[in-house]
C-alpha cells in the first residue's frame, strides 16, 4: 500500500470511531467538540449537495459520516459514507463525486467493492520531474465475519488492507499501482471471497 492509501486509511479510522460510536449512541450529546463529518474529503458545497441527496432517501442528515475515502487525480471525492434513519440501523452509501449510490444496510456477501482510476505525481527527488504513477483506488465493505483483507499484486506479494468499523459491517480504502487481487479471509486464515482486477 502506498503512503496516499494509508493516509485515507488513517482519515478512514477516525472517522470510523465518530461513526461507531454514532451507530451506538444516536443522540447522545458530546462533551467535546464535533469533528467535520466530511472528513476533509468533500468541499462544503459538495457535502451539501451529499447531505441533501441522502435526506431526501429518508435518512437524518445530522447523522451523515464519511466512513473510509480515496482519492482522485482531478481531486473528485471517492467515499463511503455512513447514515442512519430515525429509529433504524445504520447504512452505508458509495458516493462518487456528488453522485450518491445505492444504500447498502446488509450484507450477504463477504465484499462490496468500488473502483476508480487513480494518477498521482510521484517524485523520485527533489529537482527531478514527477512520473505520473497509473493506480487503481479500491474502496468497499466487508461483512461482519471478515477478520481481515490482503492485496496480491502480480508477482504475488501481499499486504494487508486495514478494516475500519462502519456499524455492523467493515469499510476500507486504498490507492494501488499493482493490484491483482483482493481477498477476505475469517479469524480462522480461512478465504471467503476474491476479487480479481483486470490491468
Amino acid at each position: 500500500m502506498t503512503r496516499r492509501a494509508w493516509t485515507f486509511a488513517v482519515l478512514g479510522l477516525v472517522a470510523a470511531v465518530a461513526v461507531g460510536a454514532g451507530f451506538a449512541r444516536a443522540g447522545r450529546p458530546s462533551c467535546c467538540s464535533t469533528p467535520q463529518a466530511s472528513w476533509g474529503a468533500f468541499t462544503p458545497a459538495q457535502w451539501d449537495t451529499v447531505t441533501t441527496a441522502i435526506a431526501r432517501r429518508g435518512f437524518d442528515a445530522t447523522s451523515v459520516q464519511v466512513v473510509s475515502a480515496a482519492g482522485t487525480p482531478d481531486g473528485r471525492p471517492f467515499a463511503l459514507v455512513a447514515a442512519t434513519r430515525h429509529g433504524a440501523a445504520g447504512c452505508v452509501l458509495p458516493v462518487n463525486g456528488v453522485h450518491v449510490g445505492a444504500a447498502i444496510c446488509r450484507m450477504t456477501k463477504p465484499l462490496v467493492i468500488f473502483t476508480t482510476p487513480d494518477t498521482w505525481h510521484d517524485a523520485a527527488a527533489p529537482g527531478v520531474p514527477a512520473r505520473v504513477v497509473h493506480a487503481t483506488a479500491v474502496m468497499g465493505l466487508a461483512r461482519r465475519d471478515v477478520a481481515w483483507l490482503a492485496t496480491h499484486d502480480d508477482a504475488g506479494r501481499a499486504q494487508g488492507m486495514p478494516l475500519l468499523q462502519a456499524g455492523p459491517m467493515r469499510a476500507f480504502a486504498g490507492s494501488f499501482r499493482d493490484v491483482a487481487s483482493l481477498r477476505a479471509y475469517d479469524g480462522r486464515n480461512r478465504e471467503l471471497a476474491r476479487v480479481s482486477f483486470g490491468h
